[in-house]
């Protein structure tokens, strides 16, 4: 995964630490944010698997096996 745009802030959400792009923070109900992820602050991108960017970040929502033509 590689975004320029991305911006990814910490936060709470159901008795838990959540970690999403900010431009989902209105997507997410309940979602309270605390500041930046540690890290990765504004303009920092980062490089992912898709396992650690659903689990770790919740960046993404769907893994496909194959790709997608």
């Amino acid at each position: 995964m590689l975004d320029k745009d991305v911006e990814v802030i910490e936060g709470t959400r159901d008795n838990g630490v959540w970690y999403i792009d900010k431009r989902r923070k209105k997507e997410e109900a309940g979602f309270q944010e605390t500041g930046p992820a540690p890290g990765l602050g504004p303009g920092r991108t980062g490089i992912y698997t898709a396992q650690q960017a659903e689990k770790y970040y919740r960046l993404c929502n769907l893994i496909r096996e194959t790709p997608v033509k």
